[in-house]
């Protein structure tokens, strides 16, 4: 097994438009459980995005050692990045979400599971634009 999963869109696919105008060609990293890193891969392929999927443990060892360098973050697990908090966007996905587990995040969005493709668009939407260099 790979240490490191990456999917792009391949050349050949037919492009989408964008429900958002979500800057291209930015790297999201999923660190969720394989069902929803699935999912979220399958969407935002469509849309231009870079997607680098793990389990959250592994996910924050290829961050510490610069191997991965994400531009926004979707896990059901913020605490256990959050020693990335002040320079990483993060989508937290959980059924319960609890705010105070991603306020000390400079830039976050909860979504609460289950949710709807348009919605953790948007929410990429506003961080990838919120948190432009």
């Amino acid at each position: 097994m790979p240490l490191l999963m990456q999917y792009e869109r391949p050349a050949n696919e037919l492009s989408y438009t964008p429900m958002t105008s979500i800057p291209q060609e930015r790297t999201v990293a999923v660190a969720e459980d394989p069902f929803i890193r699935r999912y979220v891969r399958a969407l935002l392929v469509k849309h231009g995005f870079r997607i680098v999927e793990n389990d959250p443990k592994l996910t924050r060892k290829l961050m510490e050692s610069g191997e991965l360098i994400p531009d926004v973050l979707i896990t059901n697990d913020p605490g256990a990045f959050a020693g990335f908090a002040d320079e990483l966007p993060v989508v937290y996905l959980a059924a319960a979400p609890d705010p105070a587990v991603v306020e000390r995040f400079r830039f976050s969005r909860m979504l609460r599971k289950p949710f709807e493709a348009d919605q953790l668009l948007r929410a990429l939407n506003e961080l990838t634009t919120a948190a432009l260099p």
